[in-house]
């Protein structure tokens, strides 16, 4: 059984369940209902709010001998991150330039 359907018209669609509705000329904006949302989970009612605080002072330790502080420690493995992230820029900013320049002496070769 074969079926030739090279010039066959096909009519309808791929899903006939209606047309779907988005908000707003194709961006959504629902989502930012929800982050609308976010502080309304931070608000709570205070029970407690109408109270004058406790009189209760918390005890003041009594000071201890001031440690020395520690000497800084250099941290080369930063220096080096940051380094060979300056070169690997550098050489993509150099192969870059260098492609450019090859493209337009190859332009100027062939109007000649």
């Amino acid at each position: 059984i074969g079926i030739d359907i090279t010039e066959a018209d096909v009519e309808g669609t791929i899903c006939d369940c209606g047309e779907i509705l988005v908000a707003g000329a194709g961006f959504p904006k629902w989502p930012f209902f929800f982050i609308a949302a976010v502080p309304l989970v931070f608000i709570s009612d205070c029970d407690d709010c109408d109270e004058p605080p406790s009189t209760n002072p918390t005890p003041t330790p009594t000071p201890l001998a001031s440690p020395t502080p520690p000497e800084p420690v250099p941290e080369p493995a930063t220096l080096l991150l940051f380094g060979t992230g300056l070169l690997a820029t550098g050489a993509g900013l150099r192969r870059r330039s260098a492609r450019a320049k090859l493209a337009a002496q190859n332009k100027t070769r062939e109007e000649e």
